[in-house]
């Protein structure tokens, strides 16, 4: 399945200025895209391919990172065997 792009034209007026919002929810929707495309690609690639020209769509999507943990390798566990 080809996804096409929306262009400028078929965009309404009204719609045409984006919210920092909407950047948010291009990204969700490049994830939950992702997670059930066949081909087995990021977020990224997902969402670079819906919205291109779109950088702080990716951007959101570049920025995201694992949750520190305390049991594994990083600065959570380090600060995990401290006493407050």
């Amino acid at each position: 399945m080809t996804v096409q792009p929306l262009s400028r034209a078929s965009v309404p007026p009204f719609m045409q200025k984006l919210r920092p919002a909407d950047h948010i929810s291009r990204a969700a929707a490049g994830t939950v895209r992702a997670v059930f495309d066949p081909r087995d690609r990021t977020p990224f690639d997902v969402a670079k391919e819906m919205f291109p020209g779109d950088q702080p769509t990716t951007q959101i999507l570049r920025a995201a990172t694992s949750p520190a943990t305390t049991t594994g390798t990083g600065w959570a566990s380090d600060h995990a065997t401290q006493k407050v």
